[in-house]
């Protein structure tokens, strides 16, 4: 074995050829038998002291649409949904392909790596939260993984390229994303998520306030501006399908308001305060969706959003 790659933790079904190029000498393709092997290893020398048990029956391996019998069906081999990125040598790009993926609007999540080295030495390396996050979470019981295309393909390349760029020419950009990706190291249904997806957004667009009054509160420039950038989104949020019939200028007071209570630490109430927000799942989903549409707008448009900021 030859070639260093990097276990990709979404199950996934792939559309067309087995191997594709994601960017130059970086290969999504599915595991060879040895690789299988590694990773079968590492994931239940890792996961299977868990109470969670969920190596037992790894979505990997196995049909979760419970037919006729009720249990899961153990696919055959081919099929099997161990998908890896591999690469030569140490690894240069992981993480920016990571951070690519992250933005899809259904995100693909790479996990550990195995390193093969021309002298002859290897190395191994993962982010412990990140992988307790990622198989706790309700993301991983989907029952038969995320079939992927060419085009997905090309869309993490093409937001590869764009980190690429940011991280020399615009690199506040660059932390911004970073910053979102490291948001998966926390339990999926944190509230701190909530803190972390608006610091997100206020460091991308809102600036100290200049003045006492409220027109240029935090609050006001979020409410503001993320109104007239949300309708620049390559993905423009669906707010009723989040909010019903609550106007945006609603919607942002009252998301905010839910997210100062959290830092405050004061109770929050959704039977009533925050009643029209449809409880925290609902919140987060939408915050995380939104702020990757504005991750993609900033990385796309980062002279525009910095003059905005300071509007």
């Amino acid at each position: 074995m030859n070639q260093s790659f990097c276990f990709i933790l979404t199950p996934l079904n792939f559309e067309g050829n087995d191997s594709f190029e994601i960017i130059p000498n970086y290969f999504l393709r599915r595991a060879d038998s040895q690789e299988i092997k590694l990773i079968k290893e590492k994931l239940t020398n890792y996961l299977e002291p868990s109470p969670l048990g969920l190596i037992r029956n790894p979505r990997y391996e196995f049909d979760l649409t419970n037919g006729d019998s009720g249990q899961p069906k153990q696919l055959p081999e081919n099929l099997w949904r161990y998908w890896v990125i591999s690469f030569k040598g140490a690894n240069q790009e992981i993480g920016n392909l990571s951070m690519a993926a992250s933005l899809l609007e259904d995100e693909i999540e790479l996990g550990f790596e195995f390193h093969f080295l021309p002298d002859g030495g290897t190395g191994f390396l993962w982010n412990e939260d990140f992988l307790i996050s990622f198989f706790r979470s309700l993301k991983f019981s989907q029952p038969n993984g995320k079939t992927i295309n060419k085009s997905l393909i090309k869309e993490i390349s093409e937001n590869h390229t764009e980190i690429k760029a940011a991280e020399t020419t615009h690199l506040h950009v660059y932390r911004a994303v970073n910053q979102f990706l490291s948001l998966k190291a926390l339990p999926r249904h944190s509230p701190m998520l909530v803190i972390g997806y608006f610091s997100i957004i206020e460091a991308l667009i809102a600036h100290k306030p200049r003045l006492p009054e409220s027109l240029d509160s935090i609050n006001h420039q979020l409410r503001s501006k993320m109104i007239l950038l949300a309708k620049k989104f390559l993905r423009p949020p669906n707010y009723p399908k989040y909010f019903g019939g609550l106007s945006e200028k609603e919607i942002w007071k009252q998301l905010y308001a839910f997210r100062s209570a959290l830092a405050h630490d004061t109770l929050v109430d959704f039977n009533s305060e925050f009643k029209s927000l449809g409880g925290q799942t609902n919140v987060l989903s939408f915050l995380k969706e939104i702020v990757k549409s504005l991750l993609l707008f900033a990385l796309k448009e980062p002279v525009f959003l910095a003059d905005l900021k300071n509007c």
